[in-house]
């Protein structure tokens, strides 16, 4: 069941997630591999079902590959946001431009803004009539980056 329900299965590895690589829960394995487990009851899981319980387990070296392949993920949207940021140097960006930009960026990087000169757009006045008016329109920046240390701490 517990397959079937990813976001319980994440609920749970986060409730274990720091506690879960104490010396009370290292497993004993064959070729002392570092293996941790613990058990973890799981609210819920079934509608005005039965207790259920989850066993989590923790590998030393899963997590070794896993953190490469991550870091690896990193460095190269890393790279990316570099690319975009140099790219974007001296350029002001209207509001609508910017959303697309930032969402170009993962989550692991944050843009670091300034405001800019405003943008000076002629606007036809509504009603009757002919005639427009001009309107200044804020825009920004972009300065650099900072990495998001919560997000990347979180996937490594």
């Amino acid at each position: 069941m517990l397959r079937s329900d990813m976001a319980k299965y994440c609920e749970i590895a986060d409730q274990c997630v720091d506690s879960i690589r104490s010396y009370r829960n290292l497993l004993e394995t064959p070729d002392d591999k570092e293996l941790y487990g613990m058990t973890v009851k799981c609210d819920e899981l079934y509608k005005n079902g039965p207790e259920c319980y989850a066993q989590v387990l923790w590998s030393g070296e899963r997590y070794n590959n896993k953190r490469k392949e991550a870091i690896a993920v990193i460095d190269n949207e890393r790279k990316e946001v570099e690319k975009l940021v140099n790219e974007s140097t001296g350029r002001s960006f209207n509001e609508k431009d910017l959303k697309k930009l930032v969402k170009q960026v993962p989550a692991y990087f944050e843009l670091m803004l300034e405001p800019g000169e405003p943008e000076i757009v002629i606007q036809k006045k509504r009603g009757r009539g002919e005639g427009a008016k001009e309107v200044s329109r804020p825009t920004s920046r972009i300065t650099g980056y900072q990495e998001n240390t919560t997000a990347i701490d979180r996937k490594l």
